[in-house]
């Protein structure tokens, strides 16, 4: 009624805001984020674009008033205040007196202490980011790299932007699983560091990463300090195993079981892969390397795999399966090893499934100096499993 109003002026001065108010906001409403099946739950459903339409109104009603279109017309004040009060009573009533809108926030409340949804309190959030300011200045460390913990996990989230908001200037925060700021993964792709703070940890994780950096240090529990050479947060990310949302010029992001994909990602190119020169007696390591790569599913007589990194054992579905003929066991052929620096390699392979009934699968994965003696990564041997028909570690 209020554009209705603006038009009836015919004066473009207050017609083109007016329409143009009105046009942004079906705009808005016509979005992918206006999809119910996009929304983040009933805590924060599509309605919520509608949270400016007060803005709006207010915005609409000044133009109105100073247009003057109705100074000559006589319009009852006391009415137009009345009906103005009684739809805010009805409103806040509908709202309230059932207890809806109450309940919804306890539950939303509960759901984000259980870890359901990012939801935590400002206090909570202001004393943690505090801690990770903190533990980076004992390590000298520009970045904060967020990781998904299984108690919380979508607590990351949480910490990744409001930390990132709270330390703005001083501290780089990043979320590589889930990571919305797209900005933030093109300007890591370009900047050098030598030191970061990973939040999220596994106890004993410094076991795992030492052999992938030049110092791994807990700081405090879940928090750990890593120094390594002059390379991007997204490379060492990709040494680490640690999964970085796909992103690129070409790619379009949409959300696919609850991980985020795109058809045409931007890649690391080898050239960023390599932070370091290959070993010193390269011929012996490769060939160690392929040898290794190629036996990835022998089983010791305690049941571990003496080829992968930590030795871990075969599931009981996989013993079954990798063990009922000796034909069984998936044939691995290394195609292609470039060595990323002393201690990392990547390698392609093929993996053909013993029993014949699944094709040839081409992979990239890893192998890693641990002690002296080249590994394939227990991520590189889990992958090659399912590939395999041997199910999930």
């Amino acid at each position: 009624m209020l554009v209705a109003v603006l038009v009836a002026s015919r004066r473009a001065t207050y017609v083109a805001p007016g329409v143009g108010a009105l046009a942004l906001l079906g705009w808005g409403l016509a979005t992918p984020k206006a999809d119910p099946l996009a929304s983040l739950g009933k805590f924060l459903p599509p309605g919520r674009l509608l949270l400016v339409l007060p803005y709006l109104l207010w915005f609409l009603a000044f133009l109105v008033t100073e247009s003057g279109v109705l100074s000559h017309r006589r319009v009852p004040i006391r009415g137009a205040i009345f009906v103005l009060v009684a739809l805010v009573v009805v409103s806040v009533g509908v709202r309230s007196l059932g207890g809806r809108a109450l309940d919804v926030r306890d539950e939303a409340v509960a759901y984000g202490r259980a870890g359901y949804y990012s939801f935590e309190p400002v206090a909570s959030v202001r004393s943690t980011c505090a801690d990770v300011r903190r533990v980076a200045q004992t390590v000298r460390a520009p970045i904060a790299v967020f990781l998904r913990a299984p108690g919380k996990p979508f607590r990351e989230r949480t910490l990744a932007y409001g930390c990132g908001a709270l330390a703005h200037g001083d501290l780089d925060t990043l979320e590589p699983n889930y990571e919305r700021r797209t900005w933030r993964l093109y300007d890591e792709l370009h900047r050098r560091r030598t030191a970061a703070v990973l939040w999220g940890t596994d106890p004993n994780y410094c076991d795992y990463a030492r052999w992938r950096v030049e110092r791994c240090d807990e700081l405090m529990p879940g928090a750990v300090g890593l120094t390594f050479k002059r390379q991007s947060v997204l490379t060492l990310l990709a040494s680490l195993e640690t999964t970085v949302r796909p992103f690129g010029p070409q790619c379009k992001p949409k959300i696919e079981l609850a991980s985020v994909g795109c058809t045409h990602p931007l890649k690391l190119s080898l050239r960023d892969l390599v932070p370091g020169p290959p070993p010193a007696d390269r011929p012996m390591a490769q060939l160690e390397v392929d040898q290794r790569v190629a036996h990835m599913f022998d089983v010791g007589t305690d049941g571990h795999l003496g080829n992968v990194e930590g030795a871990p054992p075969l599931s009981a579905v996989q013993r079954q399966r990798s063990e009922a003929t000796t034909r069984s066991t998936p044939k691995v052929r290394v195609k292609e090893l470039h060595f990323l620096d002393p201690r990392q390699a990547l390698v392609e392979f093929v993996v053909t499934s013993g029993n014949g009934r699944s094709p040839k699968s081409t992979l990239t994965g890893r192998a890693i100096l641990v002690d002296n003696s080249w590994l394939v990564t227990k991520d590189t041997f889990c992958r090659t499993t399912f590939v395999a028909g041997l199910g999930q570690c």
